[in-house]
């Protein structure tokens, strides 16, 4: 049979017939409809990709993909962080959650989370300087032989901090 007297109910029994068709794990390859690219066009901007996906029973990805790749639509004009968002997240990364911080900026959770990620945030990563106070314990608790351990403890520091930190001072 001919690639030009083939119908598109061919097609439908027997996918091989299309040049390109390879089976793959996950099951048959169903080409996209005219139907289908209209309702995609349609709806692009108003429903997110899952609705999408959803109602035209594809997954979320070959509907992002058909969007993006092939048809060329852009979703609505992005949001970008301003400086104060921006410094808020990184003074309050460690004190609130990622939900609590999407939800002070009225952000998506995903959005906040690849923002912090981006700016290098990670929990428990904020810089944990040592104070005046802090020092002097250091100096005072070394002076009277106290071990590294209860050093650490009373200053809530790990004991690779309290070796560093003398070993920066000298004592």
């Amino acid at each position: 049979m001919k690639l030009e007297q083939t119908t598109i109910v061919d097609f439908i029994k027997n996918p091989s017939l299309v040049p390109s068709y390879k089976p793959t794990k996950l099951g048959k390859v169903r080409l996209w409809t005219k139907a289908e690219d209209d309702f995609l066009k349609a709806n692009w901007d108003n429903s997110t990709s899952k609705e999408i996906a959803k109602t035209l029973k594809r997954s979320v990805e070959s509907v992002r993909f058909r969007g993006n790749a092939k048809l060329h639509l852009v979703k609505r004009e992005v949001r970008h962080f301003t400086d104060k968002e921006v410094n808020f997240i990184k003074k309050n990364f460690d004190k609130y959650s990622v939900a609590e911080l999407s939800r002070q900026l009225d952000r998506g959770v995903g959005v906040v989370r690849i923002k912090a990620s981006r700016l290098g945030l990670k929990k428990g990563s904020t810089p944990n300087y040592w104070n005046k106070d802090q020092i002097h314990i250091l100096k005072y608790m070394r002076k009277e032989s106290f071990p590294t351990k209860v050093i650490a403890h009373v200053l809530s520091r790990p004991i690779h901090s309290i070796r560093n930190k003398t070993s920066n001072l000298g004592i």
